[in-house]
């Protein structure tokens, strides 16, 4: 297995300090080296003796490196920062790292990510690879596997409470949190936590114009009007269509997009029960050619009318609303206010059935 250096972000903290970095593994060769996020080559080596390396500095800068045995088989990923710091380097499993705050924060967090990642990998063999499992044990799966990330969420979410200014906090905000969210804006919370010098670093910045991207698809926002052309080839208003149904489904969508096709027959099954009580659903697609589009949607079983301009993800409908990933469903009422965001399966179902039955 190759050991792959990871997405990492640079911190800028004034220190000063001496480190002392102690590397220890198994069949480690003669040099292991230590690279960061700004450079592909090594910023330093050390020989390998008697299964240990030694890396030895000051520090300018508390950052994120990684160090690797030279085949690269073998890694692991610390903070560089003044102290003295111990490090295991394995192939398979995170080593371990001690000796400074950040860093024993940080192995707690590597190893609590395995041992959930292990859990995770059995449920999803089991739910992909048995095609004899019916759909109440699927739902048994799915329900196990999304505890097994909320609860690596709220592992992440107290550990940020707990080191509050932190460079460990600051990496698990920038570079981990967001893959639990089910929104950009989800994240605005944590970053309210960052010291002033932390805020002002880029990749915050990069964030903040996610979420400001994500915020117009936000919940209790108005959905803004957009023409496009339907399978005719006539121009077709957005909030038009909307206004027609009690509720809406707007859909974000392409035929050539896998887990869009794999959501249908579950959009299909709640617009057939919930049609003649108020829903209606309206497809934007992000497909490319115009016969494509038409003759794959009539096969998938699309019945509810589409509007695109054909431009994929140069599309209007991406830029205006902020479109980064699909499907992406979109629950709004007669008005247009939105009421849902970016549920799918058995969630987008149960909300339209409380919005239809309750409303």
């Amino acid at each position: 297995m190759k050991y792959i250096l990871p997405l990492l972000c640079l911190a800028f903290v004034a220190c000063g300090n001496s480190y002392t970095i102690t590397v220890t593994g198994e069949d480690l060769g003669n040099i292991a080296y230590m690279y960061s996020e700004a450079s592909e080559e090594p910023i330093d080596s050390a020989t390998v003796v008697n299964g240990k390396a030694w890396f030895k500095g000051t520090c300018d800068s508390v950052f994120m490196a990684t160090i690797v045995d030279a085949t690269m088989q073998k890694g692991n990923t610390l903070f560089v920062e003044p102290g003295s710091i111990k490090i295991e380097l394995k192939a398979e499993e995170p080593g371990a790292i001690s000796g400074t705050p950040n860093n024993d924060l940080l192995h707690r967090m590597w190893t609590k990510q395995y041992e959930i990642g292990g859990e995770f990998r059995i449920l999803a063999e089991q739910f992909y690879t048995n095609p004899e499992l019916t759909e109440e044990q699927r739902a048994q799966l799915t329900e196990q596997i999304n505890r097994l990330n909320n609860d690596y969420r709220d592992f992440l979410i107290k550990s940020i409470d707990d080191n509050k200014g932190s460079e460990y906090a600051y990496f698990v905000i920038v570079n981990m949190l967001g893959n639990f969210m089910d929104s950009p804006t989800q994240l605005q919370p944590y970053l309210a936590t960052l010291t002033e010098e932390q805020a002002a670093r880029p990749l915050v910045a990069e964030i903040k114009e996610q979420i400001e991207l994500a915020s117009i698809l936000a919940e209790g926002s108005i959905l803004k009007d957009i023409t496009l052309q339907d399978m005719d080839g006539n121009d077709m208003s957005l909030l038009a269509e909307v206004a027609k149904h009690r509720v809406t489904i707007v859909d974000f969508w392409a035929t050539w997009c896998p887990p869009c096709c794999e959501e249908l027959p579950n959009m299909i099954a709640i617009y057939n029960e919930y049609k003649d009580k108020g829903l209606g659903i309206v497809g934007i697609s992000l497909d490319q050619d115009a016969d494509t589009w038409t003759t794959k949607s009539k096969e998938l079983g699309v019945v509810w009318p589409q509007m695109s301009d054909l431009q994929g993800w140069h599309s209007a409908a991406c830029a205006q609303y902020g479109i980064q990933a699909i499907p992406q469903m979109v629950i709004v009422d007669s008005n247009g206010l939105i009421l849902k965001n970016g549920l799918r399966g058995k969630e987008l179902r149960d909300a339209i059935d409380e919005l239809i039955t309750n409303n």
